[in-house]
């Protein structure tokens, strides 16, 4: 019994002390191309222009994808329905599918957000783990 907590207790500093070094060795290796803005949908509805990995990750999200292309066409038909002469009622529509497209999508726009934030900390943990640091 004490032999298996001795034990038990060892591993657990073993663990903890790589993963201190993990830690220390991520904080080494994080590199940040540019700051990442708080969240935000105009962000995410911006054409990125691949100014760093952050830009990459988020054009390339599948739900960012879907919610960039919905509010498009909403901007679209604006557009499109203000050369032609826009009713208040028209433009009142349009804000409100606007509003919709936004609720539905924001929970998983918050997603898609922190794993593109993540994508530095992913990118330095495996030169770690290459490095042979758990």
């Amino acid at each position: 019994m004490i032999k298996n907590l001795t034990t038990l207790l060892l591993t657990l500093l073993i663990l903890g002390g790589c993963s201190n070094e993990l830690d220390r060795c991520i904080k080494a290796n994080i590199v940040v191309d540019e700051k990442i803005p708080s969240f935000n949908l105009g962000w995410i509805i911006a054409d990125l222009q691949y100014r760093s990995d952050f830009d990459a990750c988020l054009s390339k999200d599948p739900v960012a994808m879907e919610y960039r292309s919905q509010r498009t066409e909403i901007s679209r038909q604006k557009r499109q329905k203000e050369i032609s002469g826009i009713t208040d009622k028209e433009a009142k529509d349009l804000e409100e599918q606007g509003k919709k497209i936004d609720s539905r999508y924001l929970s998983g726009l918050k997603r898609s957000w922190k794993n593109c934030e993540d994508i530095y900390k992913r990118k330095a943990e495996k030169i770690c783990n290459s490095q042979g640091i758990y």
